[in-house]
């Protein structure tokens, strides 16, 4: 060890009493003692660094009492719990951890999976969830709990009734956990915290919102939701977010002048949100038909984000589909791709419209990108691109099946519908397609835009016959 280092003296330090140092508790005397206590652990190898190998290395070989020990110790050291972290990061990426050269080579990494199902390795993770400090590192708890609701519920329980009482009324994080336990799918969980957080700040309106959409997402719930979100806008009326996403529900509820109101409600708070200008746009464009209306407000959702997909995605579509404008129209999307060459929807979008001006190969190498890039666990989405690509190859005269079966499978499925319509796709396609091939494509298109018409289907042999596929199996580089 360092032995420059000193003492200082005081007079009032006397071998016959109790040293002045442990009477009061911070100065000078008291960081020498300090500075000279760590500089002993460290030469006897008392610190965290050296605890957290020597752990791993005695998980490794299954010696958990040992383990145990310098678990202990480690966490009462400084830095201890930051240590702790860092073993906690090396138990669930076990192949980052660099083993000794003298390492049995048969040895088993450990892993949260083994200590939980070793009598003796359960002790440990039980010692951790218990030891492991909570507040300042919350994330590392959250990562925890993520990681014991897989392999562990009993401890998941255990760790997440410490991190509840330790938040006690902090209506914030509770609230911060019921987001993360919704994320993960444990939603009686979810639905508890957000009670809970609710309880302690009535008035909190994030809380309140998330609830709301919880309610609404999760367990139907519209009149609870509804209310939940009314409350969250009372706690915050000036917030342009909640507005407009309120705007979006009541135009979901078919509350067409209480949409428009609190679309105008979110306009006002936020002027510039390029997000609620669009939206309103496009409000303005299918529900009310002021095509001239919607124009003003994308041309000022442009100008307040020339960069926005989005925004420039939309604008073009009502350029080429209302104002029949197909230079403007091809301007636009070429902008909006610049901003985000991967935008799913504008893709989709654009394919559309080239299939409906007639160029049909550029419209099937736009779709399939579109394809290539969707979430496909949307089915509306998946769907639409489906029925898009077998329209588009069945108007060029190829084999279209397996888009056709992909069509059907998320049919039978089934998905939420929104207003839109297939008209200028299908306007092109009543100029190649025999009127049969034409009859059945006008049936898949009402089975996409309304459930109601998917039993029409049945009266088509070639779709009873045909075989279901699931577009999520389906390989990234696809083929027709």
């Amino acid at each position: 060890m360092d032995l420059c280092l000193e003492i200082p003296y005081h007079p009032q330090l006397a071998l016959t009493e109790e040293p002045h140092i442990f009477r009061r508790r911070r100065g000078y005397l008291f960081e020498a003692y300090c500075t000279i206590e760590a500089s002993m652990l460290d030469a006897l190898g008392h610190n965290a660094q050296t605890f957290r190998q020597r752990i791993m290395e005695s998980l490794e070989g299954k010696y958990y009492e040992a383990a145990r020990r310098d678990l202990d110790h480690m966490i009462r050291l400084d830095r201890g719990q930051g240590a702790l972290c860092r073993l906690l990061d090396d138990l669930q990426a076990p192949g980052r951890v660099r083993r000794r050269a003298d390492a049995e080579a048969s040895q088993e990494p450990a892993t949260f999976e083994r200590l939980l199902n070793d009598q003796g390795g359960r002790s440990v993770v039980i010692f951790i969830v218990d030891k492991l400090s909570l507040g300042e590192r919350d994330w590392v708890s959250r990562r925890l709990l993520q990681e014991l609701g897989h392999t562990s519920p009993e401890l998941a329980e255990r760790l997440l009734k410490r991190m509840v009482e330790a938040a006690a009324n902090d209506a914030a994080k509770l609230g911060d956990y019921a987001v993360s336990f919704e994320e993960q799918g444990d939603l009686n969980a979810a639905e508890a915290l957000y009670k809970r957080a609710i309880d302690a700040d009535p008035k909190y309106p994030r809380n309140l919102w998330n609830y709301g959409n919880f309610l609404e997402k999760h367990r139907r719930d519209i009149g609870g939701a509804e209310a939940h979100y009314k409350r969250a806008i009372e706690a915050d009326p000036k917030s342009a977010s909640r507005l407009g996403k309120y705007a979006l529900f009541r135009r979901r509820l078919g509350d067409m002048n209480g949409a428009e109101a609190y679309f105008k409600l979110a306009i006002e708070a936020n002027p510039q949100d390029a997000g609620h200008l669009a939206n309103y746009a496009i409000f303005l464009k299918n529900e009310r038909g002021d095509y001239d209306g919607a124009e003003a407000y994308y041309k000022r959702a442009i100008e307040a984000d020339p960069r926005s997909a989005f925004v420039l995605g939309s604008y073009a579509l009502l350029l080429a589909r209302q104002r029949g404008d197909k230079e403007g129209a091809e301007g636009y999307y070429k902008r909006s791709f610049e901003a985000d060459p991967k935008h799913a929807g504008n893709l989709t979008n654009y394919g559309q419209v080239l299939a409906g001006f007639g160029r049909l190969a550029e419209a099937e190498k736009i779709l399939i990108q579109a394809f290539r890039n969707l979430d496909r666990s949307e089915a509306d989405d998946a769907a639409e691109v489906c029925f898009s690509l077998w329209l588009v190859l069945r108007m060029r005269g190829r084999q279209a099946k397996r888009w056709e079966q992909r069509f059907k499978f998320l049919i039978q499925q089934g998905f939420k519908r929104s207003p839109w319509d297939l008209d200028l796709m299908l306007q092109q396609a009543e100029k190649v397609l025999s009127a049969e091939e034409l009859d059945y494509a006008k049936a898949l298109a009402a089975a996409f835009l309304n459930e109601s018409k998917v039993a029409d289907l049945a009266k088509y042999p070639r779709w009873q016959a045909l075989e279901p596929i699931d577009p999520k199996a389906s390989p990234a580089a696809v083929a027709s």
